[in-house]
């Protein structure tokens, strides 16, 4: 586990896939693998205390956690002047059923998914490169409807794969924005299909 602490305030961790493995970390055991992360994190919060003079004790901190397929797993905990910001951490890696996001291997499949979707549900979605995928962001917001995001994931899921490892934070800063808006409408009218 890799540490590094900042200016007494701010601990930011980084396991790599193989330590993530070897301390018997598993994304299909959700329950065990946030018991994992909390371990490191009062693990981290004692060494940094005994060592560094972190004033850790009694303190409230937030944490982020973030997933990076192929790199391993980032912690960052910071903490906070606020009792009240104790209460307000909300794990990263998770993403809540108003956003989806799905991974498409090639190309071709996203066309074909796009031609397949509705037109007054094509005016939706955000396109990124990441880790040698294509991914695509639906968010409920964008929709008129619960039912035509509800729709619109469905159709997904029958070319892509529906990603839980990934938030937008983290694919916003490490992929590569293909289309930042309207990324199905885009992709029918530049991309049709038969």
């Amino acid at each position: 586990m890799k540490m590094e602490i900042f200016d007494n305030r701010t601990i930011s961790i980084f396991l790599n896939e193989t330590e993530l493995s070897s301390r018997g970390y598993r994304h299909d055991d959700h329950e065990a693998s946030l018991a994992l992360i909390n371990h490191w994190i009062d693990e981290a919060l004692l060494f940094a205390e005994s060592t560094h003079d972190f004033p850790a004790i009694d303190m409230p901190c937030r944490t982020e956690v973030a997933f990076v397929p192929s790199q391993g797993m980032y912690i960052t905990i910071t903490l906070t002047d606020h009792p009240e910001e104790k209460d307000e951490i909300a794990p990263a890696s998770l993403l809540d059923n108003s956003t989806a996001f799905f991974a498409f291997r090639d190309f071709e499949d996203i066309t074909r998914f796009a031609a397949k979707i509705r037109m007054e549900l094509r005016k939706n979605g955000k396109l990124y490169v990441f880790q040698n995928d294509y991914l695509l962001l639906l968010q409920e917001s964008e929709f008129s409807l619960t039912a035509n995001y509800e729709d619109a994931c469905s159709i997904a899921s029958e070319y892509g794969e529906k990603i839980t490892d990934y938030t937008a934070e983290v694919v916003d800063t490490y992929g590569k924005v293909i289309f930042e808006k309207h990324a199905i409408y885009e992709i029918s009218r530049l991309f049709p299909c038969d």
